[in-house]
């Protein structure tokens, strides 16, 4: 999802309306690559999508999650920071 917060119009618009389609794809493929594995966000970003802004990787964490292919597992570790961080895992299709 690419939220528009900067007034873009087409075509402009449209190209990175696709963009931010084509990361979150990237990021659910990951998930689905490693479905085994569970991960903090510094985790993933450290792995994919690794040039993109952390605001616009949350954006793609977040929607994974509202759609429900990606949760939270209730556990939290350490991010790079030094802050708890909570752990997402692959849990299926969307809701």
């Amino acid at each position: 999802m690419y939220y528009n917060t900067t007034g873009e119009t087409n075509p402009q618009l449209a190209l990175f309306r696709r963009k931010a389609a084509n990361d979150r794809n990237t990021l659910l493929r990951f998930f689905r690559e490693h479905a085994e594995q569970d991960f903090t966000r510094d985790e993933l970003r450290q792995q994919v999508l690794t040039d993109r802004p952390v605001s616009s990787f949350c954006a793609h964490l977040n929607a994974l999650e509202k759609l429900g292919h990606v949760e939270r597992t209730g556990d939290y570790r350490q991010g790079v920071y030094g802050r708890r961080q909570g752990v997402y895992k692959y849990c299926g299709g969307a809701k």
